[in-house]
């Protein structure tokens, strides 16, 4: 089942325990062994897989296990988005996506009072 906006919270959590849980199994780990090495209680991995709230710093833990920090870029990729103003009418929201770096040189570039 995919996970979309009109998933509700709970079934989200549900979800990706189970995922974690199969995935954890196909990794030839107990629960017992996770938790070990993610430096975590062997109960949070229970709760976890049961659909249960973890502490965003268990997550990283446990992804970190799996060598899988990377899906933290996706999850939150470092770029800034820029809502359509007035000076951008045709421009529909959430459309323009501009990299941390361009951002910091274009306010680089303003000085006060400059016309423009």
């Amino acid at each position: 089942m995919q996970i979309t906006s009109s998933t509700n919270n709970e079934d989200i959590l549900r979800k990706l325990g189970r995922r974690f849980a199969r995935y954890r199994q196909r990794s030839k780990l107990t629960q017992a062994a996770l938790a070990e090495r993610a430096q975590v209680s062997k109960r949070t991995i229970e709760r976890f897989e049961a659909g249960y709230s973890i502490q965003m710093i268990t997550l990283i833990r446990i992804l970190r296990v799996f060598d899988q920090l990377s899906v933290l870029e996706s999850l939150v990729p470092e770029t800034v988005w820029i809502p359509p103003t007035r000076k951008t009418p045709a421009v529909q929201a959430g459309q323009i996506i501009i990299q941390k770096e361009s951002v910091r040189q274009r306010k680089k570039s303003r000085s006060w009072g400059a016309e423009g």
